[in-house]
């Protein structure tokens, strides 16, 4: 009778023993392979598997998001914010969340995942009014993101990257005289007027 309870302890230790996670948590569909400290913080899910280029440090970077807090609250997406258009930095430049930083160095371009970020990876214990939702984010908060890769690993400054990014449609010249109003969609969300540029008989244009 004792040599079962004692088999039966030694099954129930096995079945309970798990092969610690040493790099951080694994979600779905992701292994974290990176010893880096603060990935052993964040969780990611990936949903949809990217099929591009690994995104990594030092490159641009362009993604949708979404971020919500724990109860569920929505207060940020770049669908709702800068007329809807996505987010570019340089990854690892500080540019951004640093949760995505870090992050987004384990995903592919066209890769769709719920990243779960730690309160001091994104907004801190920093007043912060909520960009969607219309309420202060509460101090302290872990904020869950989804975000879309929609490029990754492109080099500033190749000729690839000026044409997407740089080129501008042209629809009339400077005339003496006139004035021109002008609207930044990238501009920060404080800018709501348009900008009017002015421009003189000697050919000095000002900014108003």
């Amino acid at each position: 009778m004792k040599s079962i309870a004692v088999a039966l302890l030694l099954n129930s230790a096995a079945a309970s023993k798990v092969s610690p996670d040493v790099y951080g948590p694994n979600g779905v569909a992701y292994v974290n392979n990176s010893p880096h400290p603060d990935l052993a913080r964040i969780g990611v899910d990936i949903t949809t598997a990217g099929t591009g280029k690994k995104c990594k440090a030092g490159d641009w970077t362009t993604i949708h998001y979404k971020g919500y807090l724990k109860d569920g609250r929505k207060v940020t997406s770049t669908k709702e914010e800068k007329n809807g258009l996505p987010v570019t930095f340089a990854l690892g430049n500080h540019e951004t969340f640093a949760c995505f930083d870090v992050a987004l160095t384990q995903l592919q371009q066209g890769t769709v995942a719920n990243i779960h970020c730690p309160y001091d990876l994104a907004w801190g214990n920093a007043f912060t009014w909520a960009p969607v939702g219309g309420e202060p984010i509460p101090l302290h908060s872990d904020i869950d993101f989804v975000v879309e890769v929609q490029e990754c690993n492109r080099l500033p400054g190749t000729d690839a990257f000026s044409a997407l990014y740089r080129d501008q449609p042209v629809s009339t010249t400077l005339q003496p005289s006139e004035c021109f109003y002008l609207h930044l969609e990238e501009s920060d969300n404080h800018t709501f007027e348009p900008l009017v540029l002015t421009c003189n008989d000697s050919d000095v244009c000002t900014i108003d």
